[in-house]
Order: structure tokens, then sequence, then C-alpha cells
């Protein structure tokens, strides 16, 4: 009985090790095709890539996590290069105040967001 408990707590485990191991690959691959699409100047492809990672780190992290924080901060940018302005201002708003609390102060990410903040409030997005 104790072997057969054993094996499924080592069964249960490897699952989720290689969920995880997945999961990475996953928005690795994610992050290197929007970084080329982006580059190319085909924003649609890449925005459509940064928003399957944003589902997939919401689904995985949660709404409230420092990683979907960021990559909100992903795609508020490529909305700014896009020219949709409005939209990016949504994402802003809604990765900010996460990022404020859960990001030291000095955090690279952070001061781009509060930047980022600051442009479109200037622009007249409130």
């Amino acid at each position: 009985m104790m072997k057969c408990a054993c094996f499924f707590l080592f069964l249960f485990f490897s699952v989720i090790n290689s969920s995880l191991f997945l999961f990475q690959t996953h928005l690795t691959r994610y992050d290197i095709s929007s970084f080329l699409f982006d580059e190319k100047g085909q924003y649609q492809e890449s925005l459509l890539l940064v928003q399957k990672s944003l589902s997939i780190q919401i689904f995985h992290y949660g709404d409230s996590s420092i990683e979907v924080a960021r990559e909100r901060l992903k795609l508020a940018q490529l909305l700014v290069n896009a020219m949709k302005p409005d939209l990016a201002f949504q994402e802003v708003q809604k990765g900010l105040p996460i990022l404020e609390l859960l990001a030291n102060r000095m955090d690279d990410d952070l001061v781009e967001m509060k930047r980022l903040d600051t442009n479109l409030q200037e622009m007249g997005f409130k």
C-alpha cells in the first residue's frame, strides 16, 4: 500500500513539473514570436501573441500577479506602437496598481509603466 501511495505522489509531482516546463516553453515561444513580429512592424500578429500569453499567465498565476502586470506592460507598449493608445491606457490602468504594490519602487518595469501612464495622460487619456 505504501509503495502504491509513493508511486502516485511521484507521478503527481512529475506531472506538475512537466506542466510548469511546458508552460514556460509556451511563454518563451510567444515572447520570441511577438518580438520578431514587432521588429517587422506586424503589430496585429504580435498583439495576438501577447494577448494569448497574457491569458495563459492569468490562468496560471491569477489576475493580480506581478507576472501578469509585466505582461500587461508589454501589451501596452505594443498597443502604443500599433496606434491604439486608448487600449494601451486601459492596460496600464490594470497593471500599474499591481506593480506599485508588488514591485520594488526602482524596478525597471514599474518605472516604465509610470512613464507610459504619464505620457498617455498628457495625451488626454484619463
